[in-house]
């Protein structure tokens, strides 16, 4: 039987034109953007009756939006102790494949999940986007901590009407915008 070890990647010495050249691993470019970054925009919802309550949208091209909590959320510092879906109880199921035809269409202030903190604040988080639900993220359900990740830490995949996403994306702060209102 095989040590682990012998899976192990280990880089070969490679040559050319007289020259060493480097394993791809030992480099990997510092302007290489996440994956999230090259794939999705990011925008921002401030709720209005709380400017403390921010909430990302990341929104690919194929007009999917990911709708999570932004990293200044006051749910970070208290601790997020539960996530939980009430729409889940409305829907009745996820909505996957061709299953979408019958999801749920949200509004924009739908609430689709709620954060609970380890100090007992609780956090109504909206939809953000008009649209159809998509799929809430389990993961994210059974291991609240992954919300601080991101691409990982999505609450709800939502997919907005073609017609709709110019306006949508009108209603939301662009990562400029709310980088220079929201940074410190």
């Amino acid at each position: 039987m095989a040590a682990l070890e012998d899976f192990y990647f280990c880089p070969e010495k490679d040559t050319a034109f007289g020259k060493s050249i480097p394993p791809i691993t030992s480099e990997f470019p510092s302007t290489h953007r996440p994956l999230v970054d090259r794939f999705f925009t990011r925008y921002y919802l401030v709720r209005q009756k709380t400017s403390e309550e921010h909430y990302l949208v990341l929104f690919h091209s194929n007009r999917i939006c990911m709708v999570g909590l932004s990293g200044a959320h006051p749910a970070f510092a208290k601790g997020i102790e539960q996530v939980t879906c009430p729409i889940l109880k409305k829907t009745d199921k996820q909505s996957t494949g061709e299953d979408r035809k019958r999801s749920a269409i949200l509004q924009k202030d739908t609430t689709i999940a709620v954060v609970k903190c380890c100090d007992g604040t609780t956090y109504n988080v909206p939809s953000c986007v008009k649209g159809k639900l998509v799929e809430i993220n389990q993961n994210v359900l059974q291991n609240p901590s992954l919300l601080s990740k991101e691409g990982y830490g999505y609450i709800a995949i939502l997919l907005p009407k073609i017609d709709e996403c110019d306006d949508i994306k009108a209603s939301l702060l662009s990562y400029e915008e709310y980088s220079g209102k929201y940074s410190k």
